[in-house]
């Protein structure tokens, strides 16, 4: 074992903390948005969107083992899933605030000719 080896280590055990934590306030702020009905994208939503696609781009991105076991099979199946779920979510989010700001846009153009 090299001396690299436990520092490469904690910071992958970083980084899948850092993803579990952005995680759950991702579910915290979805879950508040569909409880109150709101089509308003909150803001920190989109920033979490965005730090778990580039968290989860950092795993994805370090170093794999030349001969992975079982389970580091499926701890890198895990990590291709949390990418690509990341993506989705990205996209997802990216979707809905245009769609919010072409909806506003729209109300505006209405209220602007309503009142000439």
């Amino acid at each position: 074992m090299s001396g690299l080896e436990p520092l490469v280590a904690l910071g992958l055990a970083c980084n899948i903390f850092q993803l579990v934590e952005y995680g759950c306030n991702t579910i915290k702020l979805a879950k508040s948005i569909y409880q109150s009905s709101s089509p308003v994208v909150d803001k920190a939503l989109q920033e979490n969107a965005l730090a778990l696609s580039t968290i989860s781009g950092e795993i994805k991105a370090a170093q794999r083992p030349a001969n992975p076991s079982r389970l580091d099979k499926q701890l890198l199946a895990t990590i291709d899933e949390c990418y690509s779920a990341a993506r989705d979510l990205q996209e997802e989010v990216s979707f809905l605030l245009g769609n919010a700001k072409q909806h506003q846009l729209a109300a505006t153009l209405k209220v602007v000719a309503k009142t000439t």
